[in-house]
């Protein structure tokens, strides 16, 4: 908006031009221009005390459509799992929702369930050994970085830089920068 609106001269993001964003620039007659300039990926991450270190792409839509529900299923504890997801409108529920649930209808969770923050799932899921979570990849190295939960790898493939460069990641994504 700030960007179509010419009140700032660049943006950079998490993901592409949405349609509703389109047609706001469509109607107002400005033309974008945008370049994918680095990668990022979307990380499940879970309590440090959580055995489990890898879920397949069908085992993580299991869970979040609720057909999985005990962590023993998918080879940790015998307990209830704590799906957590993110508010409707932030980046990582849309990328969540895009490359991860394609099609998938998501669990309504209780509201207590759902972090408000950036911060909310580290927080969550530093007392929660039933929790999983997903955050941005750089967010979970670079802004926290306090290895105070644990990333998983996904269909075999561990969650690193290297895994996300060489495109092996399932859930890697590009972050965009545009211009009028």
């Amino acid at each position: 908006g700030r960007l179509i609106d010419d009140e700032v001269e660049v943006i950079i993001t998490a993901r592409s031009i949405s349609r509703d964003e389109k047609a706001y620039a469509d109607e107002q007659g400005v033309t974008l221009i945008e370049k994918p300039i680095a990668r990022d990926a979307l990380a499940f991450m879970v309590n440090l005390k959580n055995p489990v270190n890898n879920l397949s792409i069908e085992q993580i839509q299991g869970i979040y459509t609720g057909e999985i529900v005990n962590w023993s299923e998918v080879g940790g504890l015998d307990c209830m799992m704590k799906p957590y997801v993110r508010n409707r409108n932030s980046g990582s529920q849309e990328k969540f929702e895009t490359m991860v649930m394609v099609g998938l209808t998501i669990k309504d969770f209780p509201e207590i369930q759902i972090g408000s923050t950036m911060m909310a799932p580290y927080y969550q899921l530093e007392q929660d050994t039933a929790g999983i979570a997903f955050t941005p990849f750089y967010y979970y190295k670079v802004m926290v970085g306090s290895g105070s939960t644990k990333a998983i790898g996904v269909n075999g493939v561990a969650m690193t830089k290297e895994n996300i460069k060489n495109d092996t990641y399932p859930y890697t994504s590009h972050v965009y920068t545009a211009v009028r």
